[in-house]
């Protein structure tokens, strides 16, 4: 609300000090000021309810109140509206404990003069006016946030592609309301399944929007395009003006013949995936074939060479929000916990490894907050017997 004049709710019960008042304020010659004198503490509360004041200048002591209650009770029942002190109590406890609990000044009769008595109505006011100003901006970000994080939502999965007898899953764990991290199954027909899983660097609304836009320019080309490599190297294209000098996104694509159990893949810099045998051990590693995305525009993804799957196998895909979760003496979980929690898990659902695997990861923080986005994808190939 714009105050002009200053509309003060002047709080004092000597008449000698309100006129003092009157002419130091008329001296300063800041602006025009406009009072409303009363009192009593109850009066002062009535009159907040009934009308809007830009300020009080309070005394603490009064008939019917005296010292830090005074102002406590008048905060409490109009916290929106800012407070100057202007008492006779030289008291540096009390000065303090004033603006601690959210006195915008304290001021001593003895002690100010015309200029400071204005100034500190002033700025009182415009301070005020600046914290609304920040308190709805936070809403706003908190508003945005949110609905960034139901579009990001909406643009996982739903669930993974109908694969005859492979088991297929993944999910994301966001650490703030927005996730850099991102997984999909972008379609790319002819009986193979694509499977996609990205970090963007560093946390938050930013991160979040470029992922989103990863995605998008990934599927579009996709469709288009059959070959990888190629899809990766105009994604990395497309997303070169998108990316701030601070910024990379690390991406592994893909590609699942399910006829033929042929796994190809390219590689932009993202944690190595993992290939485990039937008796969990590491047989292939999914290591980097390029840059990450948006560190140099005319980057080569070369597709690494294929992997045929055997009956029994596991591939365990993941970011580093996974492997890099710390505890609090500083040890990563590490890539030889994540392969035991899979490890242990061989004969249960993509589901329940994916679900397992970040939990224990989040558990090795002992309470710690998580630090990071959290995403895996596991992919289980039918035993031998089926």
């Amino acid at each position: 609300m714009a105050c002009e004049p200053i509309r003060v709710l002047l709080v004092e019960d000597n008449p000698g000090d309100a006129r003092l008042i009157h002419w130091m304020l008329r001296e300063a010659g800041e602006g025009r000021f406009e009072f409303t004198e009363v009192d009593r503490l109850s009066a002062a509360l009535r009159r907040l309810d009934e009308e809007s004041f830009c300020v009080v200048l309070l005394d603490l002591s009064l008939p019917d109140s005296q010292g830090m209650e005074t102002f406590r009770a008048v905060y409490a029942a109009h916290p929106e509206t800012p407070i100057v002190v202007l008492t006779g109590l030289a008291d540096e406890d009390t000065a303090v404990r004033t603006v601690e609990e959210g006195a915008q000044d304290y001021l001593v009769k003895a002690q100010v003069h015309n200029g400071r008595l204005a100034h500190a109505l002033r700025y009182a006011v415009g301070r005020r006016r600046r914290q609304r100003c920040l308190e709805e901006a936070r809403g706003a970000t908190e508003a945005d946030l949110k609905l960034a994080r139901r579009v990001q939502d909406y643009l996982l999965p739903k669930g993974p592609p109908a694969c005859a007898g492979v088991d297929l899953h993944g999910a994301s764990f966001p650490a703030v309301t927005t996730s850099g991290d991102y997984f999909d199954y972008p379609p790319l027909g002819d009986g193979r399944v694509g499977m996609v899983i990205a970090d963007v660097m560093g946390k938050g609304l930013g991160p979040a929007l470029l992922m989103m836009a990863t995605r998008a320019y990934l599927r579009a080309f996709a469709q288009v395009y059959p070959d990888i490599d190629r899809v990766l190297t105009l994604t990395n294209r497309a997303l070169a003006g998108d990316v701030a000098d601070d910024r990379f996104v690390t991406l592994l694509l893909a590609q699942f013949d399910v006829r033929r159990g042929i796994l190809r893949y390219t590689n932009a810099g993202h944690n190595a995936g993992y290939v485990l045998d039937p008796s969990g051990a590491a047989r292939a590693l999914l290591y980097s074939t390029g840059l990450p995305l948006g560190i140099q525009p005319d980057g080569d993804f070369p597709v690494a060479p294929e992997v045929a799957l055997a009956p029994g196998e596991t591939v365990v895909l993941w970011t580093d929000g996974v492997v890099e979760a710390h505890s609090p003496t500083g040890e990563p979980f590490g890539e030889d916990r994540a392969l035991n929690v899979v490890r242990s898990l061989s004969g249960r659902p993509a589901r329940e490894v994916v679900t397992a695997l970040c939990e224990e990861a989040r558990a090795f923080r002992d309470g710690l907050p998580q630090e990071d986005d959290m995403t895996a994808i596991v992919l289980k190939m039918p035993p031998a017997s089926q």
